[in-house]
């Protein structure tokens, strides 16, 4: 996060603190909200801070050994947002987390378990969903939709597929392209069968045209991109540090990798690529599993934490 996203959110902050009345639960986005939650408690009210990636010493601890093995300058998290991100977690009453990864994440750093809530995202299954097209073969596509960053572990896949030269495939890349990755890419920029495309803020056709979903994060929250797929049909490879493996039955609807693990990827793929009889299958589990995530049953788990509270 730059300087100007941390200084535009202490803006918002403030703003948000001089216009809070009197009410019962505050609930704040992280990095936008101390000066609200401090408010808030003021006016007497129950705090929650929604916190969608993993605690901050954990994602700055990850992402600093990215940094170091790819030569990457400068510091991957704003001193400034580590700051305003631990007094945070200090203020508020509650922590809702996404994810059993970024759970742990706060546990391991120390974190009152008493604080943290568990509420997974969901997916919207009327706007993704499968293809009706017939398939009628074609090449073999893994897809990745997502911030091109560090973060996400691209480059790993990146690596993957360059090395295993399968015959008649492709990987299409969505997303923008975020700073510290831009000398990373240029290796693979003329790659004739990677395809990279600007972010898509509607990306259901990449979903439906591809084989396989794969989404490799070195450090990822949940990963909604997870879901979509599965509420597309499609089968994944996800991480370790992708929150959403939560959602992930290893060998069922999908595969679990150790984070940064070329060699995984790559025989995960390679099994996908040779027995694409089995991804069909794979796929119609997937959907069924993106049933279970809806965003209803995400707000009423909400709700219910709210209730909770309020009766302490």
């Amino acid at each position: 996060m730059s300087r100007w996203y941390l200084w535009k959110d202490h803006i918002f902050d403030r703003w948000v603190s001089k216009r809070i009345g009197e009410c019962d639960v505050f609930h704040g986005w992280t990095c936008q909200s101390l000066y609200s939650l401090r408010a808030a408690r003021r006016k007497g009210a129950v705090t929650f801070l929604e916190h969608p990636t993993a605690h901050v010493l954990t994602q700055k601890r990850l992402l600093q050994e990215e940094y170091q093995r790819f030569n990457i300058k400068g510091d991957p998290i704003d001193p400034g947002v580590i700051k305003r991100r631990l007094a945070e977690y200090k203020e508020t009453d509650f922590i809702i987390v996404t994810s059993r990864f970024v759970y742990d994440s706060f546990i391991a750093e120390g974190a009152d378990q008493e604080k943290l809530i568990l509420i997974p995202y969901g997916v919207d299954t009327d706007t993704f969903k499968p293809s009706q097209k017939i398939y009628t073969g074609g090449a073999f596509r893994i897809a990745f939709v997502g911030q091109i960053g560090i973060r996400k572990g691209l480059i790993y896949l990146l690596r993957a597929f360059s090395e295993l030269k399968i015959r008649d495939s492709e990987l299409v890349i969505a997303g923008w392209v975020n700073r510290d990755m831009k000398e990373v890419l240029k290796e693979y920029s003329r790659h004739p069968r990677i395809i990279f495309l600007r972010f898509m803020p509607q990306p259901q056709e990449i979903y439906r045209d591809a084989s396989l979903c794969v989404f490799p994060s070195v450090e990822d929250g949940f990963g909604l991109v997870v879901l979509e797929a599965f509420a597309s049909g499609k089968p994944v490879i996800v991480s370790e540090n992708t929150g959403a493996k939560d959602a992930v039955s290893h060998n069922e609807d999908g595969f679990i990798v150790p984070a940064g693990d070329v060699e995984a990827l790559k025989e995960r793929i390679l099994y996908c690529y040779e027995h694409q009889d089995k991804l069909k299958t794979m796929g119609e589990k997937a959907l069924q599993k993106a049933k279970d995530y809806s965003w209803t049953s995400s707000v009423r788990k909400l709700i219910d934490a709210y209730k909770r509270a309020l009766s302490r």
